[in-house]
């Protein structure tokens, strides 16, 4: 089996063009639903000794005239097992835009427990911490200067294992898979934290691998396939490649799924980055990278239509 993916490449351009546009246009309009880490607020840990807590009832404990306007628009989080701080039980995180004087923070602590113990009488509240804007500033600016180093660090390597035409289209296929789960994130409003920055140097680091493997590939095909043209070779070296990044891409993405619908809240974040950025990512190598380079030759002459993948 021989599938077209260079001669079809024009409608692999459209729906790209298609999903980043999309994405564009969610990131302006929603934008991206930061967790208490990335804007002010305050984070509070709540343990119960009770079975029947939930996130759905917590938020209609929240609702309360009484704590309304200081909780109103929390992000409730179930804790770990592995990371409960009192004991067994169940917490849960509570973060919110609110943040109280230092000399307050008792008050608020207590205030929350107090009316939580009217459901639950066991209810304790163990931590009580605020945000302020700067820090979450600045763990914006430190989170954009890991992605941007990561790409530019992988550019210099392909650069320089390749050459400049090659190390481009991989960022530019990086910088695709990217904006798509961005934009789902707008989509879906999904909290974007710090575990979530994890997932995308995770992410940009697979994609490009499966990429690279492709331009492998095509690098020894043109060796061997001197008297094809540039777009045989991309197409068969496409596919020559295809059943390992399926085979790789699969068993990946079946533990990916497991972990977000079995990992907890902790986990959905980041569960989702993988999750969306496996298909979006394994798609941009095979549609997308590898036949752009057809239509970015660095000239067109006949003698260079072989191409060069150095």
């Amino acid at each position: 089996m021989n599938l077209e993916f260079v001669k079809n490449r024009m409608m692999f351009y459209a729906l790209s063009a298609f999903l980043v546009l999309a994405s564009a246009g969610l990131l302006s309009t929603k934008g991206i639903n930061y967790s208490v880490e990335f804007r002010s607020g305050s984070v509070l840990k709540v343990h119960f000794n009770e079975s029947n807590v939930t996130k759905e009832a917590l938020e209609k404990a929240l609702s309360v005239p009484l704590l309304a306007e200081k909780f109103q628009k929390s992000s409730i989080r179930e804790i770990a097992s592995g990371d409960l701080q009192g004991g067994a039980g169940i917490e849960y995180q509570i973060s919110s835009a609110f943040i109280v004087d230092t000399g307050n923070e008792t008050q608020a602590d207590k205030l929350l427990e107090l009316e939580l113990r009217k459901t639950w009488p066991s209810a304790t509240a163990l931590e009580f911490r605020n945000i302020g804007p700067s820090i979450g500033d600045d763990l914006k600016d430190a989170a954009l200067v890991s992605v941007v180093l990561s790409i530019l660090v992988v550019l210099i390597y392909l650069a320089i294992r390749f050459d400049r035409r090659n190390a481009m289209v991989s960022v530019i296929g990086a910088t695709h898979v990217v904006l798509v789960v961005l934009g789902v994130f707008a989509w879906q409003q999904v909290e974007f934290s710090s575990a979530t920055i994890a997932a995308f140097l995770a992410l940009i680091g697979y994609s490009l691998n499966d990429t690279i493997i492709i331009f492998d590939r095509i690098r020894e095909n043109q060796k061997l396939m001197r008297k094809d043209t540039f777009e045989t070779v991309i197409n068969t070296s496409i596919n020559q490649t295809l059943s390992r990044t399926i085979k790789t891409s699969l068993t990946t993405f079946l533990p990916v799924v497991t972990m977000y619908f079995l990992g907890g809240d902790g986990l959905h974040s980041f569960s989702l980055v993988m999750l969306v950025g496996l298909v979006v990512g394994t798609y941009t190598s095979v549609c997308l990278a590898a036949p752009i380079l057809v239509d970015w030759q660095q000239d067109q002459t006949p003698e260079s239509s072989q191409g060069v993948v150095a």
